[in-house]
């Protein structure tokens, strides 16, 4: 599940994070990405962060790159496969 958040959102691990402006400054007039959306995602300790991010990849609706990786937490770049010019 996916968590939208603001500035204020205190970050926990085990969730997903997409920031509230991210869904509006990246569309066009006419709903279309014209850039890709920023997830963030932590974990805790126990989990593992490429097993997580393997699954994610999987989804073939999306192209999805990890931007910035840290121990327990990455910043994903998700464009829709069918935005892709």
């Amino acid at each position: 599940m996916i968590q939208v958040a603001n500035k204020y959102t205190v970050a926990e691990p085990g969730n997903v994070y997409l920031l509230e402006n991210e869904t509006f400054t990246k569309l066009d007039k006419d709903g279309h990405y014209i850039k890709p959306i920023n997830l963030f995602v932590y974990l805790d300790a126990d989990n593992d962060l490429n097993t997580v991010l393997s699954q994610i990849q999987q989804d073939e609706r999306f192209n999805i790159s990890v931007s910035e990786r840290f121990d327990t937490h990455a910043k994903l770049n998700v464009l829709p496969v069918n935005e892709l010019q």
